[in-house]
This record gives C-alpha cells, structure tokens and sequence, in this order.
C-alpha cells in the first residue's frame, strides 16, 4: 500500500493535535508532531527516544526556543523529514500535526521527499474555526501546559495568519486541499470524516463537494 502522509495545518488553537491523537489511536496512525519533539528535547529532563535522536542538532537553539522565537527552517524540516525516513518501515499511514510551519518549510519538505525517492501520497487538510473558539482554546492550553506559545490569544492569530494563508495558496496551487471546519465538532466525527477522505483519495476518487465545504 502507498504510504500516506496527512498534513494538518491551520491557526494556533484549531485542534491539529486532538485530531492527530484521535487519528493515532482509533485508525492506527503515526504522528509526526515537530511541537512534541521540541518539547521532548527541551523540557523533559529524562533521556527520550525524540532527545536522543535530535538534541545535538537542537542544543544551539535552545535560547531561541525557551524565548518563543522560531527555529530555523531548514532545521525543522530536517527533523520532519528525519522522522519521517525513521518510521517509514513501521506504518504506512503518517500524521503531521502543524508541523509544517511556513510555505518554505512546505517547499523544502516537498522538495527533499521528492530527492529521496519516496512515493508517498500527500493529503493537505485546512482546519478552521472562528476566532474567539480559537483565543479560548489557546488561553486554555496556556494555563494547563505553560506552553511558550500560549501567552495572548488574538495577537497570536494574528501573528499566524499570514503564514496560513501563504499555505493554503500553496496547497491550492499544487495538488489542492481540504478544509474541515472542527467548530463545534468531536475528535471522532472529524477522525472518521478524515478517515473516508483517505480512501476516496486512495482509490482516486474526486471528493464530493459537502466534504470540500465542511457540510
């Protein structure tokens, strides 16, 4: 079976990684979160499979992480593309949840999937949800996780959104994308809608339009 990579990308707070999770524990998928290996190598004390692999690579960036700052480009999608080749004999079906950050982490990691030879099918879905969902989601996250990224709400949206939409042109441009609106919506619907997207998209169906719109 041809691998395949969902890609979940949308604004701080629209729930990437519930959906990721929900997808990894009923349907048997593997999560690549770039979020959880930065926190692996930078916040748990006990050596982790994650700081193992990557903490050489990472320790000079340490100041720029504890500071909320961005890492390197080209450092994240070598850490995606990394995890990626390390787990390609364990599952077939892989999950990125926000780990594709900015249109030239989605060139660079599009461009080294192609150098490596992998044939991996590639399905890009947009979540949304209106604004003061989100800034409720991120004021929460904040105070249960003490995330760095979790500081103010709005004026974190705003600092994402353009990168968003130059993903979402990208995506669009390419093989295209789908949107799933999670406003209002349990893990499990959205995982199982995820889940009969893929199989239309593995027998090369065309989407019905409900799915494209969110119903």
């Amino acid at each position: 079976m041809q691998p395949i990579i969902i890609n979940l990308f949308g604004l701080p707070g629209v729930g990437k990684s519930t959906l990721a999770h929900q997808l990894a524990s009923e349907f048997d998928f593997h999560v690549i979160s770039t979020g959880e290996i930065l926190r692996a190598c930078f916040t748990e004390n006990i050596p982790n499979p994650y700081s193992q692999r990557y903490s050489s690579i990472l320790k000079p960036f340490e100041t720029n992480y504890r500071n909320g700052e961005h890492l390197p480009d080209d450092l994240m999608t070598s850490i995606l593309v990394g995890e990626l080749t390390f787990n390609l004999d364990k599952s077939s079906s892989f999950i990125l949840p926000g780990s594709i950050k900015t249109i030239r982490q989605a060139k660079d990691f599009d461009t080294r999937v192609r150098e490596l030879g992998l044939n991996i099918r590639m399905l890009n879905i947009h979540l949304i949800c209106d604004d003061k969902t989100l800034v409720t989601r991120i004021e929460q996250r904040h105070k249960l996780e003490n995330r760095p990224d979790g500081l103010n709400g709005l004026n974190l949206l705003d600092g994402f959104r353009i990168t968003n939409n130059e993903l979402v042109d990208y995506y669009n441009s390419g093989e295209g994308l789908v949107t799933l609106n999670t406003e209002s919506r349990e893990p499990m619907e959205l995982a199982v809608d995820v889940s009969r997207i893929i199989e239309i998209k593995r027998v090369g169906e065309e989407l019905p339009v409900d799915f494209i719109n969110n119903k």
